[in-house]
Formats: C-alpha cells, sequence, structure tokens
C-alpha cells in the first residue's frame, strides 16, 4: 500500500522547510552585524588611539628644530668671561637662529596678503615673507671661541 501525502501536508511541510531556511538566512545576518559591530568598535577604539598619539607627539619636530636653539642659550649663559659686547652679539646670533627658516634664501615662506591682477595690470602686489641668509655683520663664532 502506498501513502500518498496530502497538499495540505506538503504545504506545511514547504512552509516548515522555507521557515527554517529563514532563519538560518537571519542568524547569518545577525552574526555577520555582529561581527560588523565588532570591527567598528575595534575601528573606534584604534582611530581614538592614533589620535592620542598624534596629539601626544605632535610637536615632536618643533621641539627637535628648537633643541639647538637651547643649546646655545645655555651654552652663552654658562659662560662667565663673555663681556657685554660678545654677549649681546651672541644674543643677537641667537635671535636670527631662531627667526631664519630652513628655507633656500630668497624664497617665499609665506603669503601675508594675496595679490591681484586682471590681464596684464596688477591691481594690488602680494606681501609675502621671505627667507634671507644670516646676516653677515655678526660673527658665527661662540661666546667661548673669543
Amino acid at each position: 500500500m502506498e501513502i500518498t501525502k496530502t497538499p495540505e501536508k506538503e504545504h506545511k511541510k514547504d512552509l516548515k522547510q522555507a521557515l527554517e531556511e529563514q532563519l538560518k538566512l537571519t542568524n547569518e545576518y545577525k552574526n555577520d552585524l555582529q561581527r560588523l559591530q565588532a570591527e567598528f568598535e575595534n575601528y573606534k577604539k584604534r582611530i581614538e588611539k592614533e589620535h592620542q598619539e598624534l596629539a601626544k607627539f605632535s610637536n615632536v619636530h618643533l621641539i627637535k628644530k628648537l633643541l639647538p636653539l637651547l643649546d646655545d642659550f645655555d651654552q652663552a649663559l654658562n659662560t662667565s668671561t663673555a663681556n657685554v659686547e660678545d654677549l649681546k652679539k651672541g644674543l643677537q646670533l641667537l635671535h636670527l637662529k631662531f627667526k631664519v627658516s630652513d628655507k633656500e634664501p630668497e624664497t617665499i615662506v609665506e603669503e601675508l596678503q594675496k595679490g591681484y591682477f586682471i590681464h596684464d595690470k596688477i591691481l594690488r602686489h602680494a606681501k609675502v615673507k621671505i627667507a634671507k641668509q644670516l646676516e653677515e655683520n655678526i660673527d658665527n663664532k661662540t661666546i667661548d671661541e673669543k
């Protein structure tokens, strides 16, 4: 004797199978979402850490450039045999070292005010800051060398 399935039983079986497939798919989506959330949290933590590191060490380059100047000031202050004129020249040299750019002489360092022209007529010249060499009239000797 052959048992035949009724359409109602087949329909329930199809519905049950479809439901199981949807639950499986829902679980996959849920797992994907949880993984993405965890990855995003890790990303936020990594970015925050990088931001803190950047803030912590953002002035390192500037400080490294200023250390030789600090050394020169220490050397000038520790010199006891310097007369007023030597001290003045040393301070002038330190002042120039502090102000002079590391750019090539006669190159534009900063634009202070934009210049404008129309066709070939200048309406306003630009105002710029230009790098200079150390002045020649100041001895490049340190105070200790004198």
